[in-house]
């Protein structure tokens, strides 16, 4: 009678696969790593584009952006939320939050509208962002409470600073297609009170964590910072040095330091439009 022998891998053969098993793994680990960033950096382009895109929008209904509108002209766009049965307003305008502060003038109507809830305003290359922004589009004061879960007294409901990931150059126009419109927020300049002489009528702003200037000269430069910037505007999963933004044509851009300052001196150079004074100025969300 023969002795059936069974066969099967000894710990040596184990050991072996299993330490190749590690060493694949070792090796398609960062590649995966680095094909997460790439998608959500693609991502995060197409939030751009699609913010860029109303902006544009409303521009076309209203004939200018509204960072760019009459002051008369911006609190009219704002009344539909605060409307009262006898066709008053409950809203106090104050032109230098309405028109300026990204925070509240996401909220207008023909905004927020064409992008559906503050969800949009959160990159996925910004995890830190990711909590406040959840909150502002599942508790906000409009739209069934997806957008807008900070109220300011009687001025009207915002988004919360913590909630986007992304700013606005207020030199975007829709009639000067060159110039910068959207970005992301890692964006590092100067940092001081201003006066911005624009359309609608000079807007004095003292909070400069929230405006910033936007410029490339003598050492003052607008750097695009990475997971090492200061809280207020990284980014922390875009490499320092790269930042997405977009043009008043639409056009999204991934690009470096080096192609974000020729945008930045392109709509430095800006002509004509709605706004007749160039400015440096920009505005964003911050941690």
């Amino acid at each position: 009678m023969k002795t059936q022998i069974k066969k099967g891998f000894t710990l040596i053969e184990l050991l072996v696969v299993i330490a190749i098993i590690g060493i694949l793994a070792s090796m398609l680990l960062p590649t995966l790593a680095k094909a997460k960033k790439k998608a959500n950096r693609l991502k995060c382009s197409n939030n751009v584009g699609q913010i860029s895109k109303a902006y544009i929008s409303f521009a076309g209904d209203n004939e200018t952006m509204p960072w760019l509108m009459q002051q008369g002209d911006n609190k009219s766009a704002y009344a539909s939320d605060y409307r009262t049965a006898t066709g008053g307003t409950t809203l106090y305008y104050q032109h230098n939050h309405h028109m300026i502060d990204i925070r509240h003038m996401m909220t207008l109507p023909g905004i927020r509208r064409a992008l559906d809830s503050s969800k949009m305003l959160l990159s996925p290359s910004d995890p830190i962002t990711k909590s406040g922004n959840q909150a502002d589009s599942t508790r906000g004061n409009l739209d069934g409470g997806k957008w807008a879960a900070s109220t300011w007294g009687n001025r009207g409901h915002y988004v919360s600073h913590r909630a986007g990931s992304y700013g606005y150059h207020q030199n975007g126009d829709d009639q000067t297609p060159e110039a910068l419109l959207s970005f992301t927020r890692n964006i590092h300049g100067d940092w001081r009170p201003s006066n911005v002489a624009l359309p609608g009528g000079n807007v004095s702003w003292p909070n400069s964590t929230i405006q910033i200037v936007v410029r490339t000269s003598s050492g003052r430069g607008s750097n695009l910072l990475g997971p090492t910037g200061r809280a207020q505007n990284r980014v922390s999963g875009l490499d320092a040095g790269t930042g997405n933004w977009s043009t008043s044509d639409g056009a999204v851009n991934q690009g470096d330091q080096a192609q974000w300052n020729t945008a930045i001196g392109k709509t430095a150079a800006v002509k004509g439009g709605s706004n007749t004074n160039p400015i440096n100025q920009a505005n964003r969300f911050q941690r």
